[in-house]
């Protein structure tokens, strides 16, 4: 069915749903109408002669058989970034002829080990090397494998080793002496088997930095651009440059020539243009300022809850926004309105205001008498709660 609606199958979607009402299945064997199903008939029937043509060619010629046979290379190329479309399928033949380059995978294994992701050389998103096009592309490091360009830029030399994932408690390690032992870490202790495990595997981490900023450096025909800022430490990029001259401590000068020569070092100071203006006007219209903070300051207020939690800290109860103008109670009177209300919660159903009010004075005269405290200062601030 993928190829039926693909552009190889080029079968349009009303012929595909008038087939599927007649319900006989979409098996490439059976004989179709072509006079009701002509895109349909002609598929099969082309899908019958590659299973012929094919069954007895070696993996990577079918894949190429296939490719011919159903116009793709040229389909692609009429597509939407058709000459990257067709570099992409060309690689994926290269990838079929490699996988099956020994004989031992049959056509189906090939396919399948290509669904798995199992090539992992192979890049099919990679940049087309077209000199001719005026454009700046986008890509990783590893994306630039057996490619070139004229002018490559690399920047953030400075950048530090992305680190994620959770570290392994438990692994297997090589000793120098040949033996493997098991290097353990736990809680934060590793045993000695895991302190060569984490040095070693330090080590190989720097040497494939290394060997992945070789392939960056080497993809310039014409001219290389390295962009690095200031750091902390000695970032691993920055050190490999060694060779050239560059000395991480002490740079060159703007200016200098390093490399034999051959490279120019350039210092640039991030421009304060842009903070200067908006320095000059915040100055020019003091004004404007004030009336920002003095609107902030009203939308704070006026954000501030209607009332103050009966829980809260000793010192901060107030008798909120009374209508009597009511001063602030005594300290304590805070926590002991929480244990009113949570109890009265508990016990109160809802029906009326006359049942609240009912509950709530005794048990704010309880709780008074409880921790020494006027009854009527406490009373009044749960009804004040209350209404």
């Amino acid at each position: 069915l993928a190829f039926l609606r693909s552009p190889a199958g080029a079968v349009t979607d009303k012929e595909l749903a008038a087939y599927a009402r007649e319900r006989v299945g979409w098996n490439r064997s059976l004989d179709v109408d072509a006079t009701r199903f002509p895109g349909i008939a002609r598929c099969f029937a082309l899908l019958r002669e590659l299973d012929r043509e094919i069954g007895g060619l070696p993996a990577d010629a079918a894949f190429r058989r296939i490719l011919e046979r159903t116009m793709m290379l040229p389909l692609g190329a009429t597509a939407f970034e058709g000459a990257q479309r067709v570099a992409n399928l060309q690689k994926l033949a290269a990838a079929a002829a490699e996988l099956a380059r020994d004989g031992r995978l049959s056509l189906e294994e090939v396919v399948t080990a290509i669904e798995r992701g199992n090539l992992e050389q192979v890049q099919t998103d990679q940049p087309l090397a077209d000199d001719a096009a005026e454009a700046v592309r986008v890509s990783t490091i590893h994306g630039m494998k057996g490619l070139e360009n004229r002018c490559i830029v690399l920047p953030d030399l400075a950048r530090g080793k992305a680190r994620g994932g959770q570290e392994k408690a438990v692994a297997l390690t090589r000793l120098p002496d040949g033996r493997t032992a098991l290097a353990v870490k736990i809680a934060g202790a590793p045993n000695s088997p895991r302190v060569w495990h984490d040095m070693e595997d330090r080590r190989h981490g720097l040497a494939e930095e290394v060997r992945v900023l070789y392939v960056a450096l080497t993809r310039a025909r014409e001219r290389l651009i390295l962009l690095a800022r200031k750091t902390r430490g000695t970032p691993p990029w920055l050190e490999a440059l060694a060779p050239w001259g560059y000395d991480v401590d002490l740079p060159p000068a703007d200016g200098d020539a390093i490399g034999g020569g051959q490279v120019l070092h350039r210092l640039f100071e991030p421009p304060a243009q842009e903070r200067r203006e908006q320095e000059a006007s915040l100055q020019a219209d003091p004004g404007a300022v004030q009336d920002y903070e003095a609107a902030t300051e009203a939308l704070r207020d006026a954000a501030r809850a209607p009332f103050i939690a009966p829980s809260a800290s000793e010192g901060e109860w107030e008798t909120p926004r009374s209508a009597s103008g009511g001063k602030a109670a005594e300290p304590g009177v805070g926590l002991v309105l929480g244990r009113v209300l949570h109890r009265l919660l508990e016990v109160w159903d809802g029906a009326d205001e006359a049942s609240f009010d009912a509950l709530l004075v005794p048990l704010a005269r309880e709780e008074a008498r409880h921790e020494g405290l006027q009854t009527a200062t406490v009373e009044a601030a749960a009804r004040e709660i209350g209404a």
